[in-house]
């Protein structure tokens, strides 16, 4: 199925309005009022879903301290999640994407990959939104007797 279709089908089977296209071709969903969510043709006969989490930390320190923790908590969710998370070098944002096959994809198949990536986008909004509350160690102020 060719991405144009795929998403117009989705859209339907959701009883959703198409959003109009933008200029790359890609179509952003408002997700509960609380997601930004884009599909875009890939090479490859591939889509990508792709969503904004958060900005790095400006603080040296916090930033070092919160790229260290999402790495950990990356690599354990790795077995299975099938997100990808990356910064933008342009935004300096995380984001979460996910590149599908368009090869013999369902718009069943779809909907359930497009669930799985709001869970996890869920997951990760809730948890870098903790990561940020954190204290650094730098701010951590120790006392010996």
């Amino acid at each position: 199925m060719k991405f144009e279709e795929l998403i117009r089908a989705f859209t339907e089977r959701l009883n959703i309005d198409l959003p109009p296209p933008r200029e790359d071709g890609s179509y952003q969903f408002f997700v509960d009022d609380r997601y930004t969510v884009t599909c875009l043709p890939a090479a490859g006969n591939t889509l990508i879903i792709t969503a904004e989490l958060t900005a790095l930390p400006q603080d040296e320190w916090q930033k070092k301290d919160f790229l260290l923790d999402i790495l950990k908590v990356n690599l354990a969710r790795m077995y299975f999640q099938n997100e990808v998370l990356s910064l933008d070098p342009e935004t300096k944002k995380l984001v979460l994407f996910n590149r599908i096959s368009l090869t013999n994809l369902k718009v069943e198949q779809f909907i359930i990959l497009f669930e799985q990536f709001l869970n996890t986008l869920e997951f990760w909004l809730d948890y870098t939104t903790q990561q940020e509350k954190r204290p650094t160690t730098e701010n951590v102020i120790m006392f010996f007797p």
